[in-house]
Parts: C-alpha cells; structure tokens; sequence
C-alpha cells in the first residue's frame, strides 16, 4: 500500500516539475539578450487598464535592446498612486517557460522598482510584467510584492467516541501580498 501511495506521489510530483520549467536571464545591463529581442519587441506598446485600482496606461517603449516601462494615470506618472515618488527602472531578468515552441505561452520580465516614500508600505523592489498573447489581443498582469503576513492555519476536527470532537490546528503559515494590476493592448 505504502509504495503504492509513494508511486503515485512521485509521478504526480515529475508531472508537476516537467509543468513548472522555466528559464531566467539575468539581465544586469537592462538589456533584452538577442536570443529574445525579436519577440520582445513585438511586446511594445501602450496597455491599458488598471493597477491597485487606479486606472492608466502601461507603456512599453525599446531603445535600442533597452525596454522602458513607465505608467499614466488619474494621478500622474507614479504607479503607487501620486504621493509616493516611486520609479520603475531598468529590466532585470526575463522569464519564459521551456518549450519547443517559438512563441512562448508567457513571458515576465522583472524591472527594477523603487516603492520611494512608500516602502513603508510597499517592500518590494521588483516590478513583475508577465504578457500573453491572446486571440483578442496581449494582456499584461502587473504585480509589486507588498508584504508578507502569517496567516491562521487550517483546523482539522475529528469526532470523539464520547459525542464530542477533537481540533487540532494547524500552526500559521506565512503568505504573500501583491499590489495587482491587469492592463490590454488590442
């Protein structure tokens, strides 16, 4: 029964690694290596939507191999909402999932990001763009991590003989936050 249980384990957890294969560069001269530079240009553009509620445009402008990130909105150009002074800076890495296929199901590239007078508030230093290309056209998903929170774990209760019930819960697990946005090219 035991090695029944470990074999299906083990093939659930190579199917899940074979799922997961991703490839980063690193890019510490802000730089799209060649190898990617065709289709990341096809990526440039104005985007529009929204992030951590504030509805603008995320726009995507190469100079030379050089992307450019840089975001309008009802508040000015800050991303964090108009008070905090934040910047986003130079490409940083690039990330895109193993495949035989030219065109990847995704792509995120990490920018640099500095949270200015927010990093209180905001931790993170990474402004994370994963792009998809859809039938109805390139949408982006935008995250900067916030913070991280512990979080209750779960309680599992089973009965007792005598009517009642035995809890144990489970200790509290550390969780992630993001700050979100989701923006369109057409």
């Amino acid at each position: 029964m035991n090695s029944k249980i470990s074999l299906i384990i083990g093939v659930t957890l190579s199917f899940m690694l074979m799922a997961c294969d991703e490839t980063t560069v690193n890019t510490p001269d802000g730089a799209v290596p060649a190898a990617y530079l065709s289709q990341a240009l096809k990526l440039e553009g104005s985007y529009q939507g929204s992030f951590n509620k504030i509805q603008g445009t995320l726009t995507v402008h190469f100079i030379g191999n050089k992307p450019e990130v840089s975001f309008a909105g009802i508040n000015g150009d800050d991303i964090l909402g108009g008070s905090c002074a934040s910047k986003i800076g130079q490409l940083v890495s690039v990330t895109v999932p193993e495949s035989s296929s030219q065109t990847p199901a995704y792509v995120t590239a990490s920018f640099a990001f500095d949270p200015g007078q927010c990093g209180k508030d905001v931790q993170g230093h990474s402004l994370d763009l994963t792009f998809k290309q859809k039938s109805s056209g390139t949408f982006v998903r935008a995250q900067i991590y916030q913070y991280t929170q512990n979080v209750p774990g779960n309680q599992h209760c089973t009965p007792t003989p005598n009517g009642g019930q035995y809890c144990n819960q489970e200790p509290p697990q550390p969780m992630d936050f993001y700050l979100d946005g989701s923006f369109q090219k057409n």
